[in-house]
């Protein structure tokens, strides 16, 4: 009975989270299929009695349609298909798939789609964020700092529902990294009072399963704090004189995991040093940090409005900004810095400083972010808030358990506070007289503080009544921060029937049936944004990924005018749009890249078609373009000018990339004779000579294909070039060439043969390798030189 009478907290954490996804229990999925429903091809058909694009949504997630479930999706059935999901053929013409740190594939929770329907499993997951998020942030407070369980309770369901965890729950990677943030605290903790095998092991599995999880920046965060905070134990601590083998011990458990993730890391690595991803520019890190008015939104996190409700009025993007601990977490969090004792929150109100600040558009702090560390200098400076948060949680959490323990009250901390929501609310009236601020942004501004000040004065309320009954204090204090959280979480957090999740069109459904590994392109309004053809199991040229290889996103960007742009756009690789019944026909760049890129089919969106079947002849000339297909408001037309995805040529080039680049788009030059390459294939090429090609199988880490030909030849495939492709010809290995500034052909001599491409990447494996090293020193009991597994004596433990 004492067992269970401890394990009360675990289940009203789980009753919480049950709460919050109580539209699970109606059949809803936390997923934005809601802004699913207004995108092409989904938004011109009609969802549960909504008409076309009708359908209510809260603007919330596009990475997650474009992104996140995507790549979850294709690669869970690539590896149910008994396929290492290493590529993906499906965007920007192929492009590294577990490479992409954003997968996540390897994170263990996915077992779960390997036993549960898709959904299933994916609705579990996101739910298990805020679960564990909840629990780590309870035992952390409890063990580690020991607070007491009420406490430590607040904390835990303060953590897995705050404003940064919320705006990211449904993207999975995020919250799957910084869940484990105050576990890792916890063993970082206890391996400083007492080094064992147990807490080595511990933190080694956790740094590895937050890496694994997906979000980089959120591990980087993840070490840094866990190496500041052992720091601060070694110097403030009450244990003396650790030695030497003990901090070296804990330095190899930092460094432990990153070798035995190497089979991530260092795809990922290969792939970051061959994409478009680099560093902001001064201007750009300056647009990316927080403007210093925003820190209202530490007591008021809908000050400056919503996108959920369509009243966010500054610029900006809401969810890289949120800063919002909660009222009641921030009013404990000043009542624990000002009251609380112990030397740890001095740690944590320190952090929480430092992470405001450089998250700010103060003075001087834009030129941090120059310094040349790809986690610094690649990454939105405004994440920085989730430890702003997590720290204010902490000393929330502390001035929880100090106000339990004090009979006397200090009123000017609680005068303070309401004071500073009446300060606020003076100034909301006043901006306007001043013209400072539109009057329509501020009337949004009033009607989201009313909550917030409510909820000021119901905590300083409850904080008070604690001295007439204790009990009931406590429960309206817990009662508030869920409230608070709740109305936060429910304003912002999609769900969606599963009608909602990319459901079959007819326009699609056509482009599945009929093309094959053909491409496909949208103008104009028909435009279909990238990477749901990973979901469709269709073609596009396009994609949507922080990470994609450099050469084909430059190939993209010279659409637009035959030029390489200054900058690359990031994240997306896209054809140059064109909109109108002229720019299709006048833009000869754009045109000489959908032939080379061999998309076959073109779509139209026209909602003044009538039922005859009659082709747009004005915007798709009949020399260029055959309607084969129509259903208003869609059209789809065959390019007949576009080449093969694969062929045979009987000439080639030999020039630089630049001039490559060039003659592509500012050349008469038939690219379906003569391939451009940058290095000589030393073959003697018969000019001239025929050749056909059969393809044998299209897979994404395999392609093959039977040869014919009269003489030698280039044979060319337009799906993008990278480091771990191979190729042999009757089963001898043969080089792949880059060719058409991206692509790949390799020489062919003249007769029957069979080719063969595959994709092995030599990154994965020495990755793969030095992991099993590392994991093979642990079982063995390597680590154990440095490490007494039976702890610390008493006598090493010198108390201050």
């Amino acid at each position: 009975m004492k067992k269970l009478k401890n394990l009360w907290p675990y289940f009203l954490i789980l009753i919480v989270v049950f709460i919050f996804f109580f539209p699970v229990f109606k059949g809803q999925i936390p997923f934005p299929g809601d802004v699913l429903a207004t995108e092409n091809p989904y938004k011109t058909e009609s969802f549960l009695g909504f008409s076309p694009g009708g359908y209510p949504n809260k603007a919330q997630g596009p990475d997650v349609i474009k992104e996140i479930y995507p790549w979850r999706y294709y690669s869970i059935n690539e590896f149910k298909n008994g396929i290492l999901p290493f590529w993906n053929p499906h965007n920007f013409s192929g492009n590294p798939q577990i490479a992409n740190f954003q997968t996540g594939f390897f994170y263990p929770v996915n077992f779960l789609y390997l036993i549960l329907p898709f959904n299933l499993s994916w609705t579990i997951i996101i739910m298990l964020q805020p679960f564990l998020a909840a629990i780590f942030m309870y035992l952390f407070l409890a063990k580690g700092l020991k607070l007491n369980k009420y406490a430590s309770l607040i904390g835990g369901i303060a953590f897995a529902f705050s404003s940064y965890m919320i705006v990211w729950i449904e993207y999975g990677n995020i919250g799957s990294t910084l869940l484990w943030l105050p576990l890792a605290l916890l063993f970082t903790k206890r391996f400083y009072e007492k080094v064992t095998t147990l807490n080595f092991l511990s933190l080694v599995a956790i740094f590895s399963l937050s890496i694994l999880a997906g979000y980089i920046q959120g591990t980087f965060y993840i070490y840094s704090i866990c190496f500041l905070y052992f720091l601060f134990l070694l110097k403030f601590g009450e244990i003396q004189n650790l030695g030497y083998k003990k901090i070296f011990a804990f330095l190899i458990s930092l460094f432990l995991p990153f070798i035995i993730t190497f089979f991530q890391i260092y795809p990922t690595l290969e792939l970051f040093l061959n994409s478009t991803r680099g560093a902001y520019s001064l201007l750009q890190i300056s647009k990316n940090l927080s403007p210093i008015q925003y820190w209202v939104t530490v007591l008021v996190p809908d000050f400056f409005g919503n996108p959920a409700t369509r009243n966010y009025w500054i610029d900006g993007t809401y969810i890289e900004r949120v800063m919002y601990p909660g009222v009641v977490i921030a009013f404990f969090a000043l009542y624990g810095g000002f009251n609380a004792k112990g030397i740890e929150k001095k740690f944590f109100i320190v952090l929480s400083g430092l992470s405001l600040i450089i998250a700010t558009n103060l003075p001087g702090i834009k030129f941090f972010y120059l310094l040349p560390m790809p986690v610094i200098s690649t990454t939105i400076p405004t994440r920085e808030f989730s430890v702003f948060i997590f720290c204010m949680i902490i000393l929330g959490a502390i001035g929880l358990d100090c106000w339990q323990n004090v009979k006397n009250y200090k009123t000017k901390l609680t005068f303070g506070f309401i004071l500073t929501y009446i300060l606020i609310w003076v100034l909301v009236f006043l901006l306007p007289k001043f013209n400072l601020v539109a009057l329509q942004n501020i009337s949004i501004a009033k009607h989201n503080l009313i909550f917030p000040t409510v909820l000021a004065f119901s905590t300083v309320f409850a904080f008070y009544l604690k001295k007439v009954n204790k009990n009931l204090s406590l429960i309206i204090v817990l009662l508030l921060v869920c409230l608070d959280l709740f109305y936060f979480f429910n304003k912002i957090t999609p769900f969606s029937p599963k009608e909602l999740i990319y459901p079959k069109t007819p326009v699609m459904t056509y482009i599945q049936k009929h093309t094959g590994i053909d491409r496909f392109w949208g103008y104009g309004s028909a435009y279909v944004p990238a990477n749901f053809q990973t979901v469709d199991n269709t073609y596009s040229p396009e994609g949507n990924d922080p990470l994609h290889i450099a050469s084909y996103g430059e190939l993209l960007a010279a659409s637009e005018n035959g030029v390489l742009p200054l900058a690359l756009p990031r994240p997306d690789a896209n054809v140059a749009p064109g909109y109108g019944s002229s720019d299709l026909k006048n833009n000869v760049y754009r045109q000489r890249l959908l032939n080379l890129l061999g998309i076959k089919y073109v779509l139209n969106q026209d909602y003044t078609l009538s039922n005859d079947y009659r082709p747009d002849l004005t915007t798709f000339p009949e020399n260029s373009y055959k309607l084969v297909w129509q259903k208003t408001p869609w059209q789809v037309y065959e390019n007949q000018q576009a080449l093969p995805r694969y062929f045979i040529a009987g000439d080639f080039k030999v020039e630089n990339r630049e001039t490559i680049l060039n003659l592509i788009y500012n050349s008469n030059l038939d690219l379906r004779k003569t391939i451009l390459l940058e290095e000589n294939p030393n073959i003697q090429i018969d000019k001239g000579s025929n050749g056909e090609v059969k393809l044998l199988s299209y897979k994404s880490n395999e392609i093959k294909f039977l040869t014919k030909s009269e003489g030698n030849g280039i044979l060319f495939l337009s799906d993008n070039y990278y480091p771990g492709w191979q190729a042999s010809v009757d089963g001898t290995n043969t080089k792949i060439y880059r060719a058409d500034y991206s692509f790949r052909a390799i020489a062919v001599t003249k007769g029957n043969h069979t080719v063969k491409f595959y994709y092995e990447p030599e990154s994965f494996k020495l990755g793969l390798g030095i992991s099993l090293i590392a994991l093979l020193l642990i079982v063995f009991g390597g680590i154990y030189v440095i490490i007494n597994p039976k702890g610390f004596s008493k006598n090493e433990i010198i108390k201050k």
